[in-house]
């Protein structure tokens, strides 16, 4: 369904809108990390630099050329 003042060049604009209740638990962030504590985040960033958190392979047919 397009809204009449929605942009023609975008008729199939999605949009999330979280909500509830903020966590009431302490945050530690440091760069592209957070977490609950320093522990975490220092265990985050270590395994980061080890590359234990994992990848997602590229899938060829979903990478577009941006030009």
């Amino acid at each position: 369904m397009t809204d009449a003042g929605q942009d023609s060049r975008s008729p199939q604009l999605e949009m999330l809108v979280p909500g509830g209740e903020p966590p009431r638990k302490p945050a530690v962030v440091y760069g592209p990390f957070a977490m609950n504590t320093r522990q975490e985040l220092y265990k985050a960033s270590v395994d980061y630099r080890a590359r234990r958190l994992g990848s997602i392979p590229a899938q060829p047919d979903l990478v577009h050329d941006v030009l």
